[in-house]
């Protein structure tokens, strides 16, 4: 296989980060003649059998990966507030051999507003990981009675203190 990955951190007016970062893999099997696969059954389960999977997609392997954020700091009574966002894309992702199992293509959201007490011992923060709610996949297991799925977290709303000693 072959790949690039590309980062970039900037600050490009005063108080603001931004980040970006990119990520290609070619990623292929070149030489797998006797993999075991599964292969889904019209009444349920998946049959186990044995096939030449040269030149699929390697395992939890996207093709492509994109990622953006910042963060804004200000001023705030005395002490630092903050907004941040990221967004996360990745390319479809299989979980097997044959490239059967998998994920569509999908985009992650997350973002944080919080304020830190001028001696710098509390951090409120409010916070929404996966704000569009998305249902991605974290796993997939293929087996013979089927395939069973472990999901991210679904859309999740917060707030939190911190308190530094």
């Amino acid at each position: 296989g072959y790949g690039g990955e590309f980062e970039l951190t900037a600050a490009p007016i005063e108080d603001l980060q931004i980040r970006i970062a990119a990520a290609y893999t070619h990623a292929e099997y070149t030489d797998f003649p006797a993999a075991q696969v599964f292969l889904p059954l019209p009444q349920g389960g998946n049959m186990v059998a044995s096939a030449d999977v040269s030149g699929n997609r390697l395992v939890r392997t996207p093709r492509y990966t994109i990622s953006g954020g910042g963060v804004y700091t200000f001023d705030l009574f005395g002490g630092e507030a903050y907004v941040s966002g990221n967004v996360f894309y990745s390319d479809e992702i299989f979980y097997d051999f044959l490239n059967i199992f998998g994920t569509d293509p999908y985009t992650l959201v997350s973002s944080e507003v919080g304020w830190t007490t001028p001696d710098e011992r509390i951090n409120f923060k409010f916070y929404g990981t996966n704000l569009a709610n998305e249902a991605v996949a974290q796993q997939i297991s293929p087996g013979p009675k089927g395939a069973y799925i472990i999901y991210e977290r679904p859309r999740t709303i917060g707030v939190g203190v911190e308190y530094n000693f």
